[in-house]
């Protein structure tokens, strides 16, 4: 049985990062979100029609690590990755939930100045081959 799971998305982040680092091993993982905007026009009422969606996603290590040191919020990014469903029970009503999130395995940044510096980062590339894709519960990370 063939199985392809890879995502290509462009867009903005949303807030400004910080990379967390994992208690039991030190893994460094930054999660972010990043505004993709959509035009489309109604067929029904010939209306042009724009909307954002917001993709939860996370990086790791080299990743991670240089995206928290050169990007910023509203930093345009085309990220390459993969999906990856979450599932948990919600403690308060018992019932089971899920929510996707895109894996960063590659983020081009597209023409955006670093931090803090008059310098210019074109299309810059991290890619991490060897990306975690574990779940990552709030309580195993501490700031790194």
């Amino acid at each position: 049985m063939v199985s392809v799971n890879q995502i290509i998305i462009a867009g903005n982040i949303t807030a400004e990062l910080e990379l967390l680092k994992l208690k039991e091993n030190g893994t460094h993982l930054c999660n972010f979100s990043v505004a993709v905007n959509d035009k489309y026009v109604n067929k029904k009422t010939g209306e042009k029609v724009e909307r954002v969606d917001f993709m939860n996603c996370v990086a790791f290590e080299k990743v991670a690590i240089n995206m928290c040191k050169y990007l910023k919020k509203g930093s345009p990014v085309l990220i390459q990755g993969k999906l990856q469903q979450d599932r948990w029970t919600d403690k308060e009503t018992g019932k089971k939930r899920s929510a996707y999130k895109v894996i960063a395995l590659r983020i081009d940044w597209l023409g955006v100045k670093a931090k803090g510096e008059g310098t210019e980062l074109k299309g810059a590339t991290v890619v991490d081959p060897n990306a975690v894709a574990d779940t990552v519960a709030n309580d195993e990370v501490t700031n790194g």
